[in-house]
């Protein structure tokens, strides 16, 4: 009890009403995706496009993808739970995939109006202690990734700044961040792949799977040579405490995602720390 509110009593009152199910944004997502995955979830319009034709529509099916791929786009660049994203996006559709990514991976979206500048950015990111921010390269005239590195001196803790360029229908899948020169540097793709037997397998999908085992901390994917198959997906397992991991306590969790099972990992590793992958381009390579 608080000041003579009785938090215990409340939460079992919103529970018994149906308001608090105990639900993160991802478990209603996946819900969202099982019962209806070919519904149009994202319609999004661009006034500078014009309104006749929506600039991007998504599925359930699609936005689930979307959001695999970009969730471990944030784990390749070293977000994970606890961190503060700072989404400072205009009313696009990727700031609805990234906001979804963010609690995917226990991070935690921090929404900013893109009308904010120096003086109302430099306490927000400050105070909230905010790692990464995600900006648009332009919007409205405006230089983002300038502004934003004017004000790197005053923000130790930030250290990922992931520019979205709003021009390309498939804009989220660069993977770019501001170096300490205030460069933007695209480093990859978040849509690499593996090629097994003439099948792409997307690596992000593998690992944002992976992800939600509870015992893994972080998960990379290589290729290996297979002489039938061309390649194959190997995941490196990490794991905080205890005894080693089997991928075989992961299986469940790639059936109930609905992959098919010969999409799945042939060889695996479980170490206490995974190793630092180099960018998607040569990441690919056996």
């Amino acid at each position: 009890m608080s000041d003579g509110f009785d938090l215990a009593a409340h939460a079992r009152a919103m529970r018994a009403a149906g308001w608090w199910q105990d639900r993160t944004f991802d478990d209603l997502l996946e819900s969202a995706i099982a019962a209806a995955p070919r519904k149009k979830a994202v319609v999004a319009y661009r006034k500078d496009r014009g309104l006749d034709i929506p600039a991007r529509v998504m599925t359930y099916a699609g936005l689930g993808g979307a959001v695999a791929q970009a969730a471990g786009s944030l784990r390749a660049l070293g977000i994970g739970r606890g961190d503060v994203i700072g989404l400072m996006l205009p009313n696009w559709w990727e700031f609805v995939v990234a906001a979804f990514a963010a609690c995917r991976i226990g991070a935690v979206p921090n929404p900013l109006m893109p009308i904010f500048r120096e003086r109302e950015l430099r306490f927000m990111l400050g105070f909230a202690e905010t790692k990464a921010i995600l900006i648009p390269k332009s919007f409205r005239g405006h230089d983002f990734p300038g502004m934003i590195n004017r004000l790197r001196p005053e923000l130790p803790a930030l250290e990922q700044v992931i520019v979205v360029d709003g021009d390309g229908p498939q804009s989220f899948g660069d993977l770019a961040h501001m170096d300490a020169e205030g460069y933007i540097r695209i480093s990859g793709r978040s849509k690499d792949i593996v090629i097994r037997g003439g099948e792409n397998i997307p690596v992000v999908e593998i690992e944002a799977i992976l992800y939600r085992h509870p015992r893994v901390t972080d998960a990379a994917i290589v290729g290996y040579p297979d002489r039938r198959m061309a390649n194959g997906p190997a995941p490196s397992l990490c794991w905080p405490t205890g005894r080693p991991l089997p991928w075989k306590t992961c299986a469940p969790g790639w059936k109930a995602a609905g992959r098919r099972g010969h999409t799945g990992p042939k060889r695996w590793r479980s170490s206490r720390r995974c190793p630092a992958m180099p960018p998607a381009r040569s990441r690919n390579s056996c």
